[in-house]
């Protein structure tokens, strides 16, 4: 499950499994409500090449940002411009930033796209910057993996989910056992059923043992 549950592949053989798209109708709308922050991200599923980012030139962008895309070079691709929508299959437009900007335009992206997206407004913890995300409406982290479980046989009620921001609320509710992790936001922790250690606590370990294999 990638991008938010825009995407679920195989991991043993890469193959696409299932795709919950950013519809072309909403592309154009999408980028020029995140350009009033900065230069946006656009995440696509491109099969055949590494290619899951695609952006304008980085100095664009907020410094952020300027910093991740030069991390993940090697599966980005820029362009002079993004006023085209890419050929691949759009899953995610997001732009990285500072916190009061992209706050600020969060209800703004809600109110302007309404049911025909999900908006996500969680913070990069490796890049001390905020991001706000435009996914698909059928897009999310639940129903990638009740999707998934469905398939294998697997109740709702029977699956352990384990988040730490504010994407994973739904999932945490949704699930049989939504456990949060302690580094998680505060909405995320009074969602969740129970609290684990902190990611750097091996908290993701201690779920595990203590409710999977118990």
């Amino acid at each position: 499950m990638c991008q938010n549950g825009g995407v679920t592949v195989d991991t043993a053989t890469g193959e696409t499994l299932a795709q919950r798209l950013l519809s072309l109708d909403h592309y154009a709308e999408a980028l020029a409500l995140l350009r009033r922050v900065a230069s946006p991200l656009v995440y696509v599923n491109h099969p055949f090449e590494p290619v899951d980012i695609i952006c304008e030139p980085p100095e664009r962008g907020h410094p952020f940002q300027q910093r991740y895309v030069a991390d993940y070079a090697h599966v980005t691709r820029v362009v002079d411009s993004l006023d085209r929508a890419p050929s691949e299959a759009i899953v995610m437009l997001s732009c990285m930033a500072a916190s009061e900007p992209l706050a600020a335009l969060h209800p703004l992206v809600e109110e302007a796209l309404g049911a025909a997206v999900r908006t996500h407004f969680i913070l990069n913890k490796n890049y001390d910057g905020h991001i706000l995300e435009i996914v698909g409406g059928s897009s999310g982290k639940w129903p990638a993996l009740r999707e998934v479980a469905e398939q294998a046989g697997v109740a709702s009620d029977e699956i352990l989910a384990v988040g730490d921001d504010r994407n994973d609320i739904e999932m945490l509710t949704e699930a049989g056992l939504g456990v949060a992790m302690a580094n998680a936001a505060p909405a995320v922790r009074e969602a969740a059923d129970a609290v684990v250690p902190s990611n750097e606590e091996d908290g993701l370990a201690e779920a595990i043992e203590r409710y999977a294999l118990r």
